[in-house]
């Protein structure tokens, strides 16, 4: 007899031990031996369907996506989906499981922000024909952060033409991205990306206006992340003194370093 697939029931069931056995568990030694054993068997069930999606074994890859599908809430269950997604992004779909695949990404592009994100991007290239309509869209007319995620995905996209982006709206999500220290400090490296696609002499040219003409934050740190800088001798000596007025206050909210990079480069 085959391998059964995978219920989306299953999935939940294990997420929801961890759940509610994780509480108790610092009090009651039962309690934390399910707690345990329910973390343990979540990660073995991501693990044997990483290897099988690998080995191309029969309902590897519908398990990976009923595992997507399902998205189990709990301690380790971040971890857990990374590998699955990993795995997935180098697999080979049938129609139907592209079909799963775009509404998985889907999932991750109009949800909140989580740390197993950035192994979406892997799959999203897997279906990039697929889902580029979605992230464009999304782009144009989604939510701060669904705009932000379809972003992030979309720069990653080997193949992709900037000019098919809405360069506006990619430059304001780029800008709301530095509004917040925890969002910048966190995805700097798609900050990066992004900006390197989406850039322009004269783009570049306002951007390093405004940040020193007003000393905005935001401004300043979407500076640190554009390329090819150029500052005059002017421009990196008002740098300096923001930079200095910026640890003299203590507020320390500006990327230091990457700026006095910049102030130093002649």
């Amino acid at each position: 007899m085959g391998r059964r697939r995978l219920h989306e029931h299953e999935v939940h069931v294990l997420a929801r031990t961890v759940r509610e056995t994780a509480a108790a568990s610092l009090e009651d030694v039962n309690r934390a031996h399910a707690f345990h054993s329910a973390v343990s068997d979540l990660e073995l069930m991501a693990d044997d369907i990483v290897a099988r999606v690998r080995q191309d074994a029969p309902h590897g890859v519908d398990d990976a996506l009923t595992f997507l599908e399902a998205d189990p809430w709990c301690m380790r269950s971040g971890y857990a989906k990374e590998r699955v997604l990993r795995a997935l992004g180098g697999a080979h779909l049938n129609p139907d499981q592209r079909r799963r695949g775009v509404a998985v990404v889907a999932s991750y592009v109009l949800g909140p922000d989580r740390r197993e994100f950035r192994r979406v991007a892997r799959l999203a290239w897997a279906l990039d024909a697929d889902v580029r309509s979605l992230l464009l869209e999304t782009l144009r007319r989604g939510d701060p952060v669904a705009a932000r995620h379809a972003l992030w995905l979309l720069v990653r996209t080997p193949e992709l033409d900037a000019e098919s982006l809405d360069l506006g709206r990619a430059r304001e999500i780029l800008l709301e991205a530095c509004t917040t220290e925890d969002v910048y400090w966190r995805q700097r490296d798609w900050l990066v990306a992004a900006a390197r696609r989406i850039c322009s002499d004269e783009w570049r040219y306002l951007i390093t206006a405004r940040a020193l003409a007003t000393g905005e934050p935001a401004l300043l740190r979407l500076l640190a992340v554009l390329p090819d800088v150029d500052l005059s001798a002017p421009e990196r000596d008002r740098l300096t003194d923001l930079l200095a007025d910026d640890v003299s206050s203590g507020r320390l909210i500006l990327p230091i370093e990457d700026l006095e990079a910049l102030s130093a480069r002649q």
